[in-house]
């Protein structure tokens, strides 16, 4: 990222939320959601914090209509709040907005229509300075009235609201440069001056495993889904009991868009047994969908080199989540 770009991004906003070891939700999001994961039918692979660089991709992101949202020509601003930790420095936030403008829609759920490259072939490992986890806090405010939107983000948006930039390159060097702190407060300020006007829609959490091996919760590649406790307001068939998603197989449409959809575990039946193919139902509950891909730092070329292996996965997962492989993250040399 163009550093100019980012002096200006950082002394206008910035919001540190602590992110815990498994995802999370807060405030309008509703309970404590579950990670689904991986529903692209690929293997999944352990990323290593001392040697890859990461890639996270927002897919989709379903939310419940409130009552003057999601009018027709009216937008919504779409607010990430993306974090990295190392340890044992505090998390360092960089914040990043889109918007996304609608039609008249029906009550009930909602699609946002937002694809965004949060983060985009971050190293990991970059000299004395390891990441150890990511963090992403979306935000949606309605644009009904567009005064309301504050100074702090309105120049958020103008800086990069067109362009859907993920966090720097280097966050710990960039972000040691300027007053986080005191962008914080300017959004935060923002964001509270629009609480009638604001939904919490995602609190996700990303971990990484020291040793590489993700012997535990620790985070790994592939297409994935958290699911929150919040939908309809009438509960029907389709909605899950988070408390009670072990009790489920889980698949997704992941194009033209992104759909996670659920069967009954049978007694007897693993969840490969083709005999669900037709029992997998979309839910109804809200949830946020997504992609990790890695590529390792290795200098070792060939077919059957890990680089070599860690595109080919890349590439696969785009193609099956609709992206091109010149669009692919994770993809390119």
């Amino acid at each position: 990222m163009n550093s100019r770009v980012v002096s200006c991004l950082i002394i206008a906003v910035s919001v540190s939320l602590s992110a815990g070891k498994s995802a999370r939700a807060q405030g309008d999001a509703g309970g404590v959601p579950v990670r689904v994961g991986t529903v692209d039918g690929l293997p999944a692979q352990c990323i290593d914090p001392s040697k890859d660089r990461v890639w996270f991709t927002l897919r989709r992101l379903i939310t419940t209509k409130k009552a003057t949202w999601f009018k027709k020509d009216n937008s919504v601003q779409v607010i990430i709040d993306a974090q990295v930790r190392t340890d044992p420095s505090k998390p360092l936030s960089f914040p990043l907005t889109t918007q996304v403008k609608f039609d008249d829609v029906p009550t009930g759920q909602v699609s946002v229509p937002i694809e965004y490259p949060i983060v985009a072939g971050l190293q990991l490992t970059q000299g004395e300075v390891t990441y150890t986890g990511i963090g992403v806090d979306i935000t949606l405010l309605n644009m009904q009235d567009p005064s309301k939107l504050g100074s702090a983000i309105s120049a958020l948006s103008t800086v990069i609201g067109s362009s859907k930039l993920p966090i720097p390159a280097s966050p710990y060097l960039t972000g040691a440069s300027y007053l986080l702190d005191f962008a914080n407060t300017a959004i935060k300020n923002d964001i509270k001056a629009n609480n009638d006007n604001k939904v919490k829609s995602g609190s996700l959490s990303f971990n990484f495993d020291p040793d590489g091996q993700c012997n535990g919760d620790f985070e790994k590649t592939g297409t994935k889904a958290i699911v929150y406790s919040t939908g309809p307001s009438t509960p029907d068939e389709a909605f899950i009991n988070i408390d009670h998603t072990d009790q489920y197989c889980w698949t997704a449409d992941l194009t033209p868009s992104f759909i996670l959809k659920a069967a009954k575990k049978q007694a007897g039946k693993d969840c490969g047994d083709a005999s669900y193919a037709d029992k997998y139902k979309a839910i109804t509950n809200n949830y946020v969908g997504f992609f990790l891909n890695k590529r390792t730092t290795s200098k070792k070329l060939g077919p059957d080199s890990a680089s070599e292996k860690d595109k080919q996965e890349s590439i696969r997962r785009c193609q099956l989540n609709g992206l091109a492989p010149a669009a692919c993250p994770g993809a390119s040399d």
